[in-house]
């Protein structure tokens, strides 16, 4: 058996949009190492559907967000 993840993704009650969401699996029930991974939306959503598409399999999994919002490419000074 396999599971579709979603979910939303926020902060302070507030959506985070282009947030990579990756699910890793830890302790998996059927003896192989899953990984998979999505992007929010602008509402926060995403939809993990796993590495075949039809969904994760049973298991532990760590679970992983990093920003990969778009920068402007502007530096900051650091005080000294």
């Amino acid at each position: 058996p396999v599971a579709v993840v979603q979910g939303v993704v926020t902060r302070n009650g507030q959506p985070l949009p282009n947030v990579e969401v990756t699910y890793t699996a830890v302790k998996a029930d059927h003896g192989t190492k899953a990984e998979a991974q999505a992007k929010t939306d602008a509402a926060g959503a995403y939809r993990i559907a796993g590495p075949n598409g039809s969904g994760l399999p049973p298991g532990t999994y760590r679970v992983l967000l990093r920003d990969v919002a778009p920068t402007t490419g502007k530096k900051t000074a650091k005080p000294r």
